[in-house]
């Protein structure tokens, strides 16, 4: 998987991407709350960053193939600790922990492999679950 430098826009979007990708699909509801929520501008990325950010992780993933995902349809532990560790920043990773939490539930349903990513970005970077809007 490709590496971007720690606490970058990038580092901290693809946190995101891979929360949108959790579940195997991306709904159209979790696009629009990228623009409704300022995803862009919190993150510090334009939208066609973004969009080549989800086709770079996506092809990673693809890429490193069947040991990404988990039985259970989600992301493999290793794979979301890799993408974590480039977010070492405490408030960045509030920030990012925020962004996902309101993007993961702006479909009204939380998926088990976006959980998953929540509770082991809350596990690694030793933070709270935000509360919910």
């Amino acid at each position: 998987m490709r590496r971007y430098p720690v606490n970058s826009p990038h580092a901290a979007a693809r946190v995101v991407a891979l929360t949108l990708l959790a579940d195997g699909s991306i709904s159209r509801r979790e696009m629009n709350s990228l623009l409704r929520t300022g995803v862009y501008e919190r993150l510090g990325l334009d939208p066609l960053d973004m969009q080549l950010l989800l086709e770079d992780l996506a092809r990673d993933l693809f890429e490193f193939g069947t040991p990404a995902w988990e039985h259970a349809g989600g992301l493999h532990p290793l794979v979301v600790r890799c993408v974590l560790d480039d977010v070492t920043d405490p408030g960045l990773r509030r920030e990012v922990l925020d962004i996902c939490r309101s993007i993961a539930e702006s479909d009204d349903h939380l998926t088990d492999g976006e959980d998953a990513v929540l509770a082991l970005a809350r596990s690694q970077w030793h933070l709270p679950m935000p509360a919910t809007s």
